[in-house]
């Protein structure tokens, strides 16, 4: 059972660029295959979160950005304030 396990996590390790489960798996020889996939399967949770937070943020900035230039100046901040103050209004 824990081959199939072993080689099941190889195959999704060589898939996603990790190349061999059995150096993660020597990092502590006690540690079960389901346990470093789950950790495995946290840390890349962790990344696509930190992506998508990355993504929102530029997006936003270009929302705000109005003329463009990369920077938020003062007005097109208080431009966009006023806007979202009024919708909720």
């Amino acid at each position: 059972m824990k081959v199939r396990i072993l080689t099941a996590i190889s195959i999704i390790l060589a898939v996603y660029g990790v190349e061999s489960s059995e150096a993660i798996a020597n990092e502590d020889a006690s540690t079960e295959p389901r346990e470093i996939y789950r950790k495995l399967k946290q840390e890349q949770r962790e990344e696509h979160r930190e992506l998508r937070r990355k993504h929102r943020a530029q997006g936003m900035l270009m929302r705000v950005d109005e003329n463009k230039d990369g920077q938020v100046d003062l007005n097109e901040y208080l431009a966009h304030a006023q806007e979202r103050f009024n919708k909720l209004d």
